[in-house]
Parts: C-alpha cells; sequence; structure tokens
C-alpha cells in the first residue's frame, strides 16, 4: 500500500496531498486494527490511565470527519 500523495486529479496539488496523507493512515489504521480483539482496543494500560486504541481511533475519526 503505496500512495503518491497527489490526491485526485481536480484537487489543487496540496489539498491532493494532504487527501493522499489522510486516506493513507486511514488504510494503514484498517490493517493494523482489522484483527484486534475488542479486550485489546479497550486496553487502558497497566493501571488503566492511558487512552485505549478505540479511544485513539474515535479521536482520529473525529479531527478526520471535521
Amino acid at each position: 500500500m503505496v500512495y503518491d500523495l497527489k490526491g485526485e486529479p481536480t484537487m489543487q496539488p496540496i489539498v491532493g496531498m494532504l487527501y493522499s496523507a489522510v486516506k493513507e493512515n486511514y488504510e494503514r489504521l484498517k490493517l493494523i486494527a482489522k484483527d484486534m480483539p475488542q479486550q485489546e482496543m479497550d486496553y487502558k494500560g497497566p493501571k488503566d490511565n492511558y487512552n485505549s486504541t478505540a479511544q485513539l481511533i474515535y479521536h482520529i475519526l473525529c479531527v478526520d470527519i471535521h
């Protein structure tokens, strides 16, 4: 999975680059998390004081949507 960071033909170069970077990160994240069990997604560290993978993915999705 390698993207050239050019985006769609109708996009301005900088917009295409940013769009492609988000798209590549999304695809990589899907690949990493697709087989992750729910328990691992919800794990918050040994003292339960860190963000879980699920929380971090949710944050990324919210940022990308807005």
